[in-house]
């Protein structure tokens, strides 16, 4: 009966460095138009406050992905 050494299991060439990842960044662009005959964006509810900033606003839109 013939017994395999540890060594037999293992590769000699060095450790294992895998290939590099391949990563695609993407760019989406939506368009809204929220003024003249047909808006993409339209607001629903506005915040009931003094400020500008339009914060706590909700707007429904249906925008191009582009």
């Amino acid at each position: 009966m013939a017994v395999a050494l540890c060594q037999d299991y293992y590769s000699h060439a060095g450790p294992y460095v895998p290939p590099p990842q391949k990563v695609t960044y993407l760019h989406f662009f939506l368009h809204d138009t929220r003024s003249g005959n047909n808006p993409s964006a339209v607001p629903i509810v506005s915040p009931n406050t003094t400020t500008s900033t339009g914060f706590g606003g909700v707007i429904a839109f249906d925008d191009p992905l582009t």
